[in-house]
């Protein structure tokens, strides 16, 4: 999966989804903790997964610009991988605020980018990579 280069057109494009859902997510984030006063994990769960659903079809449309018609088997593998980067990231969350005792904004930030580094790897190598070999194949 590995031997695939990086376009750097997609780099760019995944930056510039990341900042546009980085804002998007501090902003749900911080409103639903201090106008809605949730529990700061119930903001980064109800953020996250309005976050899922629409960086799917802005990851197939405009990131990676993928026209493979098996878009049911991507988005179930893009589901697969985000929940399971969800999952860690909650962890990662609740280890930096209530064990490490870093502020939750801050700490949602270097969660942020853990889970935006290995997301790309993820997506462009595995669900969204130029040879669908591994996707196809599924029956």
């Amino acid at each position: 999966y590995f031997s695939e280069k990086i376009d750097l057109n997609e780099l760019l494009r995944f930056g510039l989804q990341g900042a546009f859902f980085s804002i998007f997510c501090m902003t749900m984030y911080y409103s639903l903790i201090n106008y809605f006063n949730l529990h700061y994990l119930i903001a980064y769960n109800v953020t996250a997964a309005c976050t899922i659903v629409l960086s799917f079809i802005t990851s197939k449309l405009f990131v990676f610009k993928d026209t493979h018609p098996g878009t049911k088997l991507q988005a179930f593998f893009y589901f697969i991988i985000q929940t399971s980067l969800y999952f860690l990231s909650n962890v990662l969350l609740f280890f930096l605020v209530s064990v490490m005792q870093i502020n939750e904004m801050l700490a949602v930030v270097a969660t942020g980018i853990a889970y935006s580094s290995l997301n790309f790897v993820l997506l462009r190598f595995g669900v969204f990579a130029k040879s669908k070999k591994h996707i196809t194949k599924v029956n």
